[in-house]
C-alpha cells in the first residue's frame, strides 16, 4: 500500500479504521508498523539482590523497581500466528487474541480448466498471406 500511496498516507489511511484484524504475517517491515501501532505499556519490574557476609551484621536485601516501556505486541508475534489465530484491536476496547472459525464455502467451479486450443492443428496449418495494403489509384490528368 505504501507503494501506491505513498508512506505518509499509508498511515493516514491506517488510522482511518477503528478497528484491526489481523492473521499472521511475513513482511517483517509490516509487522513492525502493526507492532508500534498497537502501542506500548508501562511496565514496573521489581529486582532484588541480597549479599551475605562472613558476619552476623553485613547481610543485606535491596529492592528495587524500574519503570520500563514495552511494546504490547512483539513483531515476531504477529509473524508466529498460528493458522486462523488473529489479533483484534477494537478502539476503545482494547486488544485480545481470537480464533477463527475454519468455515469454507462450497466450490461453485473448478479451481482449473484446461483449455484446448487445438495447438497441434494450429501448427500444421500454413500461415495465411499477410493482408495487401490498400493503394487508393491517383487520378491522373491530361495536359
Amino acid at each position: 500500500m505504501g507503494n501506491i500511496y505513498g508512506h505518509d498516507q499509508k498511515e493516514a489511511f491506517f488510522n482511518n479504521f477503528n478497528l484491526h484484524l489481523i492473521f499472521r504475517l511475513n513482511d517483517p517491515t509490516t509487522a513492525e508498523f502493526l507492532s508500534r501501532a498497537f502501542g506500548e505499556r508501562e511496565v514496573v519490574r521489581k529486582f532484588s539482590s541480597s549479599q551475605m557476609s562472613p558476619t552476623d551484621l553485613g547481610d543485606r536485601i535491596s529492592i528495587s523497581e524500574q519503570e520500563k516501556l514495552e511494546k504490547i505486541i512483539l513483531p515476531t508475534q504477529f509473524q508466529d500466528l498460528k493458522d486462523f489465530h488473529t489479533y483484534l484491536k477494537i478502539a476503545n476496547y482494547g486488544i485480545t487474541t481470537m480464533k477463527t472459525r475454519r468455515r469454507f464455502l462450497p466450490a461453485l467451479t473448478d479451481e482449473f480448466l484446461p483449455r484446448d486450443f487445438d495447438l497441434q492443428k494450429l501448427l500444421k496449418e500454413a500461415p495465411a498471406a499477410p493482408p495487401t495494403a490498400f493503394v487508393p489509384e491517383v487520378p491522373q490528368f491530361a495536359p
